[in-house]
């Protein structure tokens, strides 16, 4: 198992600034981390840069997932290579893009 088995934490900040942005690239396991984040994504509703690559299921279950989180995500895709792989979707929250 890879990790060592340690469990996932947030590391606490004395910042007040709010979580805002998150990517991931994390070889297939976006999802499951995705779902271990429903309280961040949910309460502070940040951008999310995803790859959607690793399995051919992730273009459509991973935005599915996002959705219903929270439906007020604009979508974007790109794909950044020749090939099949490095395709991101990029998760935008529409008060954002309004201010």
């Amino acid at each position: 198992m890879w990790g060592g088995g340690a469990k996932p934490h947030i590391q606490q900040s004395s910042s007040t600034q709010p979580l805002v942005f998150i990517k991931m690239d994390i070889e297939g396991e976006e999802m499951n981390a995705l779902k271990g984040m429903i309280d961040i994504i949910t309460a502070y509703q940040p951008i999310l840069a995803i790859s959607v690559y690793h399995a051919p299921t992730d273009v459509y279950t991973i935005p599915k997932y996002i959705a219903s989180l929270n439906k007020h995500y604009k979508v974007y895709f790109r794909h950044y290579s020749q090939g099949l792989i490095e395709s991101v979707m990029f998760f935008i929250p529409q008060k954002i893009l309004k201010s």
